[in-house]
Order: C-alpha cells, then structure tokens, then sequence
C-alpha cells in the first residue's frame, strides 16, 4: 500500500495509523470477518521488502484462520454465558419450587418416571423424593388404602387426557391420617401429544377441619332450631296432660282407675324430660344459672347417652350420692360438659380390649362438689393430657370429632368458678374431675306430683286473667284457680285479653308469649304504654324458652317464667306470691 492507496483508504484502516506513520517500507492489512460481520483487521508491515501478490495471498488465507477461531472463542463465550445463565435461572426457578406450600412434581408419562420431585414431599408424607426418583409408584404406599385404588385409575386417566385434581388421603410423617390436594397439567410435544405431567401437591387436612367445623356447627344449629320449633309444639299438649292428670290425682280416685292416671302422669313427667333433652341442641345465647342438684344432672346427661352407651356394650356405674349439696348453675350447660366427658369415656372404652366400663362418683369438700368420671380405655399419654382442652386438638382422624368438645366444657366450668382435669396413666384409663362450688340455699320448695291439691277454704277477692291460645291448657290452669277461690278469666288470644284487660281490674296476668294475631310481647308492650300498672303482675308462660326471640324478650324482664309442661303448685305458687298472699 503506496501513500495514495493509504490517503483512498484510511478510514477502513484508521485503527493501523500509528504502525503506518512510522519508516516502514511497505504495509498490507487484511479484514477479518464472521460472515457479513467486520470483527477486526490483520496488518502485516516491513521496513525492507516490498509485498507481493503471493504475500497478500497468504495473508487472506491467514485472516481467515484467525477469524474463523476468533469467531469460535466468542461463541465459546456466548455458550458459557447462556449456560451461566441457565443455571441461575434454574436456581431460581427452583428457590421458588422449594418455598411454595406443599410440594412441585414433574413426570414422564411413557415410561412412567419421576423428573422433578421437590423437598416438600418430605413434609407432607416423609418421603424422600430419592425413593420417588428411584420408583414413581412408591408414593402408592403413603396412601390411604381406602383411596389407593381411585388414585391409581385417576393417574392412569390423566396421562391420556391431561386432567388431574384430586383430594385423598395419606398417611403422614406421624402416622396421622392427613388430606392432600393434587393438581396436575399437561406437558405437549410439538405434536399435540402429552408426554409430561407437572403438578402441586399440598397439604389440605387444616381446610377439611375448618369445614368439618362449620358443618358440624351448622349442623348443631339447624338441630336446635328444629328442637325449639319441637319443643314447643310438643310442650303445649304435654303441659295439658300433665296438669288434667295432676289434678285428677288430687281426687279421691279408686284403684286401678288411680293407678292408670298415675301411669299417665308419669308418662308426661318422662316426655318432658326428654323434651329438656332435646333443648340441649338449641344453644342458648345467655347462660340461665339457678340451684340445680348434680346427681339430677347426671342423671338427665346418662338418659340422654344410654342408648349410645348400650350400643357400645358399655357397663355404666352410678355411684353419685344424693346427699351432695346443690350447685349454682346453668344446667343445659353442665349437662353438656357430663355428655361430652361421658362421649370421651364411650371412645376410650371402644378402643380398648375388653369390655368397657364407666363409673361416676361425687364427693363433696371445702365447698367444692366434685363429679368423677372414670374409665377404663387406653388411657392418655403425658403429651396428649397436656393438649386435651385446647380448641381444635383431637387424636381423632379427619371427620370423626371437631376437637372442640373437651375445649367447650373447660370454658363452661371456668365461666362457674370450677375446675376441671383429667386424671390418667396410659394403658390404666382415665378420670376426668369436674369441680364446682357449692351453693348455700333454703330449703327447696315442693313439687306437686305426691302431694295431693287441696281446694282452698277461705275465700279470695284476687281477680287472675289466663291468657292462652291453648283451651285445654287454659281451661285446667282455670278451674284449678277456681277451686282456690280466685275469680278467673280467661282469653283464648291477645285481643281478647287486651279489651278485658281495658274494663277489668286484675291482680294477676297468666300471659302464654306465643301466640297467634297478638303474642304476648306485644301485649305486653301495649300494657308497658298503656296500663303500666299490671306489667309487674304479669307471669309468662311460654314453652318456647330456647328461642332467640323468646330470650330477647325475656332478657332484663323481672317478671315470672313458667317454662310448660309446669305442674300446678308452680301455678299456686307464683299466683299467690303475685298476688301477696299465702298458700293456705
């Protein structure tokens, strides 16, 4: 390259100036290139000879050489690159895998073979994803035999249409029984064909207890407003053929005429019992506390339980003495803590070899009365016994027991300034003790089933309206009045009561709250604004009491409640204490 050829060119070989400018006699410079791409120039230069065509020559051939393995280091280059940043997309993409809830699967679909398995499946199932990686069909032994075979066909669909959602059962790390939900989607060639399977599977068993929860707790409400609307139905018939029985009793009635009115008082005493019974179901809002005597309690929790206890050849022992002090207490809620403890023995007792035994005792110290319930299961463990009155805590598997029983009763008996405990050693069954204070009372006042109804000799100048949409039951309430020397009138509904009620003085009000057209908590609203004066002369009756809307009413109301059936000395008794007068 002469100086004219340098000054036509110089902007390609701008870069080889400096070796140009200085006293060499001649110069040649070959482009390197990669295809289409300028990557770099080759110079050569001589201070002596002169270059020829053959030097040229060569120097191309050189060129291309050395462009041909620069090329080949920078794709080098690039690959490394690439593989760099594969690798840390993986590890990313796997950090993700590995904190998702649950756990991330891949498969090949044929042959069947494990590609991915993250480490969550050692949580879930404690397996090891080596022994999935090892054999895919391993996993079948961490399922539920119940389950095994659905999951197998379920699989074997999937891998011919790619649909794949799932909830089963599997044994986990403790032996417990645990839901899982598995999800799967498909992987297609270019052909359209699924040849992988990638898919979730995570842990559900805390979502099928919250809705076995809400099940169960929807299931106890709608059993107690269908036991409210029972009750109440029932209890309007029962009160009459207790209190029309009641009073024939109280005639001199020659046998055996006697003897069967006496079966059928006895008859709706055992109806109303298991009326109260069914009433546990319909939960009250408040609780209602008043003296109670424990060995009743139990006596109603057993009655309730007998048949479930009988089912499971259960023998149940009774040894609560009759000479404990009475208790002051809401007694649906107590009872609800006997049947809970007594359902807790029913289990242990099922799980044990042998037949199954149950012995309740009482005592009575320091002002304490305590009730013991003994079994004799499989007994609790340390750890267990330390956890039984936690909200939610079961041993139970999914489906057979909320965890709330034991939970609920702890809190009924702490609300009563009592205590409760289990008392066990495992393998020697248990003892639950319930402990609550005792309550210092007069002497209680008589019911009237024994003791004969005698017509009162002197006469009386108080006026009693009885006010019921039930004749039966206001007709016996009525006469039996009669017969004490009360003038008593009667209305069969609220606006028959509310215009005598306008024109007539009364010293006593026998209101029924449910009634027809007008109820009783409207009545009364209308006496609160008009005759504010008989508001406090007024006994409700209701059988109906468990209702929300019955207890709304009823709340802060000072008045008298007669809950039906009721016997008749309830009546004389409430009638005379209203009307200030003594029971002759």
């Amino acid at each position: 390259m002469n100086s004219e050829q340098w000054e036509a060119n110089k902007d390609q070989y701008r870069a080889m100036e400096p070796l140009i400018r200085t006293d060499y006699k001649s110069f040649m410079a070959v482009p390197l290139r990669s295809g289409d791409q300028f990557i770099g120039a080759l110079g050569v230069s001589s201070k002596t000879a002169q270059y020829s065509t053959e030097d040229l020559t060569r120097a191309v051939r050189l060129g291309n050489l050395i462009a041909g393995s620069l090329e080949s280091l920078h794709l080098r280059d690039e690959q490394i690159k690439t593989q760099s940043e594969l690798v840390k997309s993986e590890e990313r993409l796997r950090q993700i895998v590995d904190c998702m809830r649950g756990a991330f699967w891949l498969l090949e679909t044929s042959p069947l073979k494990g590609i991915y398995f993250s480490p969550g499946f050692k949580g879930i199932a404690g397996c090891r994803p080596e022994e999935l990686y090892e054999d895919v069909e391993s996993w079948y032994a961490h399922v539920r035999e119940d389950d095994r075979e659905r999951i197998k066909e379920a699989n074997r669909v999937a891998a011919c249409t790619g649909l794949y959602d799932e909830e089963y059962r599997i044994i986990g790390t403790n032996g417990s029984v645990r839901w899982v939900s598995s999800r799967g989607f498909p992987i297609r060639d270019r052909d359209g064909e699924i040849y992988r399977m990638g898919g979730i599977i995570e842990d559900i068993t805390e979502q099928k207890e919250t809705a076995d929860r809400l099940a169960e707790a929807s299931r106890i409400t709608s059993i107690g407003e269908l036991s409210a609307g029972m009750a109440h139905e029932i209890n309007n018939p029962l009160a009459s053929i207790a209190l029309y029985s009641q009073a024939l009793l109280s005639q001199d009635l020659a046998d055996p005429i006697r003897h069967d009115v006496e079966i059928v008082h006895d008859s709706a005493q055992r109806a109303a019992k298991i009326v109260r019974n069914l009433l546990l179901f319909a939960r009250k809002t408040e609780p209602e506390r008043q003296p109670a005597d424990m060995p009743e309690l139990v006596t109603r929790a057993l009655e309730i339980m007998s048949a479930d206890l009988k089912s499971a050849d259960i023998e149940v022992t009774n040894n609560v003495g009759n000479d404990l002090p009475r208790v002051f207490v809401d007694d649906y809620q107590i009872i609800e803590v006997i049947i809970n403890i007594l359902t807790n023995a029913r289990q242990a007792c099922s799980d044990a070899s042998g037949p199954g035994q149950i012995i309740l005792s009482s005592d009575s110290a320091e002002g304490l009365v305590k009730l013991r319930v003994k079994d004799n299961g499989h007994g609790i463990s340390t750890q267990v016994e330390s956890r039984i009155f936690e909200p939610f805590f079961t041993t139970k598997e999914v489906g057979q027991g909320t965890g709330l029983g034991l939970s609920v009763s702890y809190g009924i008996i702490s609300q009563h300034g009592g205590d409760i405990r289990c008392e066990s050693e495992e393998g020697a069954g248990a003892t639950f003790v319930i402990e609550i204070p005792a309550y210092d009372e007069v002497e209680p006042r008589p019911v009237g089933k024994a003791k004969e109804i005698q017509s009162a000799s002197r006469a009386s100048t108080k006026h009693v309206s009885v006010v019921d949409d039930e004749s039966s039951l206001r007709d016996i309430v009525a006469r039996q009045l009669a017969l004490r020397n009360f003038t008593v009138d009667q209305a069969g509904t609220g606006p028959e009561a509310q215009r005598k009620l306008q024109q007539l003085h009364y010293n006593c009000i026998l209101l029924n709250i449910k009634m027809p057209d007008m109820d009783g908590a409207e009545l009364y609203r209308y006496l609160e604004e008009n005759l504010p004066e008989l508001t406090d002369k007024i006994i409700f009756v209701t059988g109906d009491l468990v209702s929300p809307h019955t207890q709304k009413f009823l709340g802060g109301l000072p008045n008298v409640v007669l809950n039906k059936p009721f016997d008749l000395w309830e009546v004389f008794e409430s009638v005379y204490t209203i009307c200030g007068e003594s029971q002759p």
